[in-house]
């Protein structure tokens, strides 16, 4: 679409030096050199429409200025090329990438001279002033045009900053842009001393427990074996009594805590389905769901790190193989319980509601154990 655009303008310029050109939204300028032999650098500015700027000194005023150096007139002019010309075209509300970036102004510009053009020690340069830089980092990016959306890279252009404004100093030609980038949150400085106190102090006590570990040499490089003779070396707690204590022990603590609280809720849930009886299911879905809760309440708890208990002896291959996978698939069974959980509930205020709606309907028990309606 470029070449084709860029190939009417042409011929419709003829003899013309310059040319504006307004397409919908989009706008922009051709300029041809008017001296091949004698090349010089072209300067633009942008306000309500694209103007040849011809003292560069006055280049500081303008809102947006843009320079096409004279080597890249040059570079072009060394190529077999039947027109010498350069083009700076806008282009407002311009398609987003996949990342959904903030461009500055929501604008995008390209400069086309009808070649490639790369590798420019004088580059192409790009000057947006009255940004405020406190709100959010503009950094310069370009695009080659290729694919669906705009991807955007910043190879080749390097971003400087100056009383407000952004200059994009660019090597070759392309598409050109501003994204905005948020600045990260800044916290003040006596919530950070805070939390940095507070993160000492939680340092969760195992600091003086591994000090001690290595100060006392229990902690050293362990080798594991397989049946095939390959060995795998890690750091861990070569003494069995310390690695009791440690490790198991205070697991055991931690095991014994979630476990009476997995009774506990247990009981809760069994307490909540006896005070709702309308909430019925079939028995089959009715089982599956508890099936699935308890599964669920296990994972959050960390139940299912009790296995490794039982990584001794003939259970010790069995008790792996379970351990590693009931844990690795632990944000699923969250997952799971999460959803039914969150449509059991739905599900209970729906029923709760149309209940709301019958005040008069008596509940009575039948012959065969099931409930009826009058």
């Amino acid at each position: 679409m470029m070449k084709d655009l860029t190939n009417i303008i042409l011929q419709a310029m003829e003899n013309k030096s310059s040319v504006s050109v307004s397409l919908d939204d989009i706008s922009g300028i051709f300029v041809k050199p008017p001296n091949i032999e004698e090349l010089k650098p072209a300067y633009f500015m942008y306000s309500s429409q694209f103007n040849i700027v011809e003292d560069a000194t006055q280049m500081p005023k303008f809102e947006k200025a843009f320079s096409v150096p004279k080597e890249a007139f040059e570079k072009a002019s060394n190529i077999n090329i039947s027109t010498l010309f350069a083009s700076l075209l806008r282009f407002p509300k311009f398609p987003q990438d996949y990342k959904n970036s903030t461009l500055l102004n929501n604008e995008v510009y390209s400069i086309d001279m009808g070649r490639e053009i790369s590798n420019l020690t004088d580059t192409f340069n790009l000057t947006f002033r009255n940004v405020d830089l406190n709100a959010s980092d503009p950094l310069c990016y370009s695009w080659d045009g290729r694919g669906a959306t705009p991807n955007w890279t910043n190879h080749g252009c390097n971003t400087s900053y100056g009383n407000g404004s952004v200059t994009c100093a660019c090597q070759h030609l392309t598409f050109f842009a501003v994204l905005m980038t948020p600045k990260p949150q800044k916290i003040s400085s006596s919530d950070l001393n805070n939390l940095t106190y507070i993160t000492s102090i939680g340092c969760v006590p195992p600091v003086l427990v591994v000090t001690a570990i290595f100060i006392s040499q229990k902690y050293n490089k362990e080798d594991i074996v397989s049946n095939t003779g390959q060995t795998t070396s890690m750091c861990w707690i070569t003494d069995p009594t310390v690695h009791y204590v440690v490790n198991i022990g205070y697991y055991s603590a931690i095991f014994l805590f979630t476990f009476l609280t997995f009774v506990v809720m247990l009981r809760w849930l069994w307490l909540l389905r006896n005070k709702r009886p309308t909430i019925t299911t079939s028995g089959k879905s009715s089982r599956s769901s508890d099936a699935l809760t308890i599964m669920g309440l296990c994972c959050i708890l960390g139940l299912s790190w009790g296995f490794a208990f039982f990584a001794y002896g003939p259970m010790q291959i069995p008790a792996f193989y379970i351990f590693t996978i009931l844990n690795s698939f632990q944000g699923f069974f969250m997952f799971v319980y999460y959803y039914k959980s969150s449509k059991l509930v739905g599900e209970a205020e729906a029923s709760l509601e149309g209940s709301s709606t019958t005040t008069d309907a008596t509940v009575v028990e039948n012959p065969y154990g099931k409930h009826k309606t009058f």
